[in-house]
This record gives C-alpha cells, sequence and structure tokens, in this order.
C-alpha cells in the first residue's frame, strides 16, 4: 500500500509480543499488564497515525519497549515504597 499511513492489525500483534516479552523476562506475569498494555497501545497507535506506515510501526515499538520497561520500574518503585 503505498502511501498507508499508521499501524496495522499485525503491528499491534508484534507490539503486543514485545511488550509481553519483556514482562516475561523480567519474571512477572503478562496478565498482570493487561490494563497499562491497553492504555499505551491506544495512546501510541493515535500518537503514530499520521506517519507512514513502516516509520509509525519503527517508532511504536520503540515506544512500546520503553514504556513495558517503565512500568516495570514504577511498579517495583511502588512496591518498595509501600513496603
Amino acid at each position: 500500500m503505498l502511501g498507508s499511513k499508521g499501524l496495522r492489525s499485525e503491528h499491534l500483534i508484534k507490539m503486543k509480543e514485545l511488550f509481553d516479552s519483556i514482562i516475561s523476562s523480567a519474571g512477572k506475569d503478562p496478565k498482570d499488564f493487561y490494563q497499562y498494555w491497553r492504555k499505551e497501545a491506544e495512546n501510541i497507535y493515535m500518537q503514530v497515525a499520521d506517519l507512514p506506515t513502516e516509520d509509525a510501526f519503527d517508532k511504536a515499538m520503540r515506544m512500546i519497549e520503553t514504556s513495558a520497561k517503565f512500568e516495570l520500574v514504577r511498579r517495583d518503585v511502588v512496591r518498595n515504597l509501600l513496603g
């Protein structure tokens, strides 16, 4: 598709696989992060909607990787603060 913009459904699947892989590699259950995933995926989807498809996918993958790592750290910090 010449000139297409934004993400396709297969891109969302790959984003979910990457997100789950990062969460799993930290020894956590990806199911515990599902609501966070949905919110982040929706935000990212909207942020890259105007980019050409390939650029949108590349940027979305970087964003979801950063987001997954951030959420892991955030939850650990909160857990440590709460004792």
